[in-house]
C-alpha cells in the first residue's frame, strides 16, 4: 500500500525501495540496513510523467508495484515475479487529471487497491477494488493545506488502511484512521532531527513487524532513510542508506520477499563473479544505476539488429552482448555467459574479448541490461567499468 512513500500492513517487518523516474526502475532492498538494491524491476514501456505506488494487489501477502499516469488517470499494477505487461490496468473515473496516486486496503479484505488525492480540494478518492469505475470513498481531510503529501497505512492495527498527509515545511505527519469519512487527523507525529526537514520525502510502513504502520523519511540526494517505530514525536529508530542510486527518486515500502525473485540482472552479476572467483579476481559490484540505460542499449541493438550498436552510451569502458537468444532473460543469461567464458584467456581480442572483459582485474562494476522482443527472444548487454 505504497505510493509516493506510502506504507502497508503486514505480519512481518517491511523493507524499503526507491522508484527512479529517470530510468523507470524500482530499486528494492530486502532489509532495513545500508546496502545496494537486492532487486531491480523495470516495467516495460515508457514511464515519463508517471507516479509510483506499491501494494498487495492479489492478497497473497507479498507487495508488488504500480504506476499511475495523472494525465490519463490510468493505473497499471504489476507483478514483481513477471517481467511482462501490467497484470491490472484501469482508470479511476469521475476525477480530475493531475492528481496524486495512493494505494491501500480501504475495506480490510486483504487486497490493496488504489486511489488519488486532490491537493487543491483536500479530497481523497479511494477505490475498494483494483478495477475501473468511480471511487467508493470520497472525503475531505480537514485541516489540510497546500503542498501536503498523501500517505496511507494501518495506523491502529485494525486491518484497514487509513490515510494521512505530510507537511514538508514542518516535517509533520497527520494521520487519520477512517478511510471513508471526512474529519481531522487522529494522530500527529514528527521525526525529530537536528537537520532541516527540507528535501526529505515521507513514507510509511511496518518497520518492526508489530502490525502497525509508522512514519519514515527519505532523502533523495543522499539515499538516506530515517524510520520511526511509533506515530509520535521522537527521533528515528533506524537510519541507513540505499546505495548505488542516482540522485532523486521516490521512496516505497513493502514485503518484497519472494515477490521479488532473483532478477535476470542479479543472476547475470552473480554468474560473472563466480567465473572471476576461479581466478581469485575481486567480485564486481552490481552497477544498478546503469541498468536502465543498459536495457535501452539492448532495445536499441535489437531494433537495429546490430550488436554493440549503442556501445558507450552508458559510460561503460567495455561491453559484452548476447544477441537474439531464446528467452526468458532469467534462463538465457547463464548459457550466454558460459559461452563467453569458454573463449578462455588469450591476447587476440577478436577471439577472447568476452573472456578478457569478464576477467579484467581493472573493472569494479558491471550493469546487465535486457530487452525481450515480442517473439520472446532476448538481447542482453553487460557493461563493465
Amino acid at each position: 500500500m505504497v505510493a509516493l512513500g506510502l506504507g502497508c500492513t503486514a505480519a512481518a517487518a517491511q523493507d524499503v525501495g526507491v522508484y527512479q523516474p529517470t530510468s523507470g526502475q524500482f530499486a528494492l532492498r530486502r532489509s532495513l540496513s545500508a546496502g545496494s538494491a537486492d532487486f531491480v524491476f523495470r516495467p516495460p514501456g515508457t514511464h515519463s510523467g508517471q507516479l509510483p505506488l506499491a501494494g498487495d494487489w492479489n492478497g497473497d501477502g507479498r507487495t508488488d508495484v504500480g504506476l499511475y499516469r495523472p494525465a490519463s488517470r490510468r493505473f497499471r499494477l504489476y507483478d514483481l515475479s513477471s517481467s511482462g505487461s501490467a497484470a491490472i490496468s484501469f482508470r479511476l473515473q469521475g476525477i480530475r487529471s493531475g492528481l496524486v496516486a495512493i494505494g491501500g486496503d480501504w475495506d480490510g479484505d486483504g487486497k490493496d487497491s488504489a486511489g488519488v488525492y486532490d491537493p487543491a480540494r483536500r479530497i481523497f478518492h479511494l477505490k475498494d477494488e483494483a478495477a475501473g469505475g468511480r471511487a467508493d470513498r470520497t472525503f475531505v481531510f480537514e485541516g489540510a493545506k497546500k503542498g501536503w503529501r498523501p500517505l496511507a497505512g494501518d495506523w491502529n492495527h485494525d486491518g484497514v488502511d487509513g490515510v494521512g498527509l505530510y507537511d514538508p515545511k514542518t516535517g509533520t505527519f497527520y494521520l487519520r484512521n477512517d478511510p471513508g469519512s471526512s474529519g481531522p487527523a487522529d494522530l500527529v507525529a514528527r521525526i525529530e532531527s537536528a537537520d532541516t526537514v527540507r528535501g526529505w520525502l515521507p513514507l510509511t510502513g511496518d518497520w518492526n513487524g508489530d502490525g502497525t504502520d509508522t512514519v519514515g523519511l527519505y532523502h533523495p540526494a543522499s539515499g538516506t532513510f530515517r524510520l520511526r517505530n511509533a506515530n509520535s514525536d521522537g527521533p528515528s529508530d533506524l537510519e541507513f542508506q540505499l546505495q548505488g542510486l542516482r540522485r532523486g527518486g521516490r521512496p516505497l515500502a513493502g514485503n518484497w520477499g519472494s515477490a521479488a525473485p532473483a532478477s535476470a540482472a542479479q543472476t547475470c552479476v552473480d554468474a560473472i563473479n563466480r567465473y572471476r572467483a576461479t581466478l581469485n579476481r575481486a567480485p564486481l559490484a552490481r552497477w544498478t544505476e546503469a541498468e536502465g540505460c543498459g536495457d535501452d542499449q539492448a532495445r536499441s541493438d535489437a531494433a537495429s539488429g546490430q550488436a554493440h550498436g549503442a556501445f558507450g552510451q552508458c559510460g561503460e569502458s567495455a561491453q559484452n552482448e548476447c544477441p537474439n537468444w531464446p528467452g526468458p532473460a532469467e534462463t538465457m543469461i547463464g548459457g550466454c555467459l558460459q559461452m563467453m567464458w569458454d573463449e578462455g584467456p588469450g591476447s587476440d581480442y577478436s577471439k577472447h574479448g568476452h573472456y578478457i572483459n569478464m576477467s579484467n582485474p581493472g573493472y569494479s562494476q558491471v550493469a546487465c541490461g535486457f530487452y525481450t522482443k515480442p517473439d520472446g527472444r532476448v538481447w542482453s548487454v553487460q557493461d563493465f567499468r
